[in-house]
């Protein structure tokens, strides 16, 4: 039956409640909380973290129960009260919209963030969201993105707060441009030739990774291997709005404690690039042989887990879903009916755009929390 949705109607429709969802709400519902990011930054923080865990389960449950996605999942579990990095291979544009269910079912979408290209943060709508949500935006330049990382480290270590940050070390998704830029920089550098993944940028990552040690919030590095077993996939946003999304998606989780990892920048450096080593090597047998991820401390066996709901859990996923459609449908009515509404849409729509130009949303709450409290804040969230 969910199949009936895999078409241009039905990613029209799936990507049309995202954007109302996700552009009214923030103007509606998120802006006018935005005073207690001065006022009280850690109430400030939890609101709107559990805002976005309400939404981030609105995609979790179109693409589970309406085109009628399967995940696996094998290796370790997410721990919920864990700061942490995760690094995954980025095998298609949207990987970190489908590892959503994994942090759904593992952990909390809610305290999850992601580093992703800037570009995406002057987006109406689902830009807003994410720099609410304290999303970690780069320009790929290392002298922008430096002090950018480092402010918004700086942020969840002023607030003791249990990140789990998403970084594809890669930089970018594997297509054929970026693999031909991967190969000469293999060849230039006498290095592997990789088929399943790219050479990864190691300077971001060792970056962060070291400043969360640094500052102590970092319990563990996850190293997820991303794996579309149907076929060898080019989905990206464009394919959402055709409804084309893969019938299975699997990942491979492996934890390792930070005190596990090389305690120098270099060390921290060649323990990324082995695990990439090893990623191409996974991911060979993965797509040559029996399309599934095989846990080596399993003694071979896949362990290869479909996440399964309990009666509790399917029904919050019908729940949510059904809030944020009604929402989608009402929220225009409400727009032609009230003024009043229109008028705040209007001017926080107009006033997000300011900020973004002026560096973000998360520029000011970074701001707000420093005039509030200062670097020596002792808030736990």
């Amino acid at each position: 039956m969910p199949h009936i949705f895999r078409n241009p109607l039905g990613g029209f429709v799936y990507l049309l409640i995202l954007f109302l969802t996700a552009s009214i709400g923030s103007v509606l519902i998120m802006a006018p909380l935005m005073p207690l990011m001065v006022l009280y930054p850690a109430f400030y923080r939890k609101i709107m973290d559990n805002l976005m865990g309400l939404w981030l389960t609105l995609p979790v449950g179109l693409i589970e129960l309406m085109f009628d996605v399967k995940f696996y999942i094998t290796g370790d579990k997410i721990k919920i009260n864990e700061s942490c990095l995760i690094m995954m291979n980025h095998r298609t544009t949207i990987d970190w919209l489908f590892f959503w269910e994994v942090f759904w079912q593992q952990s909390s979408v809610k305290r999850e963030k992601i580093i992703l290209k800037k570009s995406l943060k002057a987006v109406p709508g689902f830009g807003w969201a994410m720099q609410v949500a304290m999303y970690i935006f780069l320009a790929r330049k290392w002298d922008v993105d430096q002090p950018w990382i480092k402010m918004m480290l700086d942020y969840f270590s002023i607030l003791k707060y249990k990140a789990q940050i998403l970084i594809f070390p890669e930089g970018t998704d594997l297509n054929p441009k970026s693999k031909s830029r991967s190969d000469s920089y293999a060849k230039k550098n006498g290095l592997q030739y990789y088929e399943y993944v790219l050479h990864p940028r190691t300077t971001g990552f060792v970056y962060v990774a070291q400043t969360m040690r640094k500052s102590g919030i970092i319990d563990a590095i996850y190293d997820v291997t991303v794996g579309y077993p149907c076929q060898i996939p080019t989905f990206g946003e464009l394919d959402s709005l055709c409804g084309n999304f893969p019938d299975e998606v699997h990942f491979h989780i492996q934890r390792h404690p930070i005190s596990t990892i090389p305690i120098s920048d270099e060390g921290v450096e060649k323990w990324c690039q082995e695990k990439w080593r090893e990623k191409e090597a996974v991911l060979e047998k993965f797509y040559t042989q029996d399309k599934v991820f095989h846990d080596d401390r399993q003694n071979g066996s896949t362990n290869n887990i479909k996440p399964k709901h309990t009666g509790l859990s399917k029904g919050v996923l019908w729940s949510v879903m059904c809030f944020w459609v009604v929402f989608a449908f009402y929220a225009p009515l409400l727009l032609w009916y009230s003024s009043v509404a229109r008028y705040q849409v209007l001017i926080f729509g107009v006033l997000f755009q300011v900020l973004t130009f002026m560096g973000g949303t998360e520029l000011l709450s970074y701001s707000a929390l420093n005039w509030r409290y200062g670097n020596k804040s002792k808030l736990v969230l």
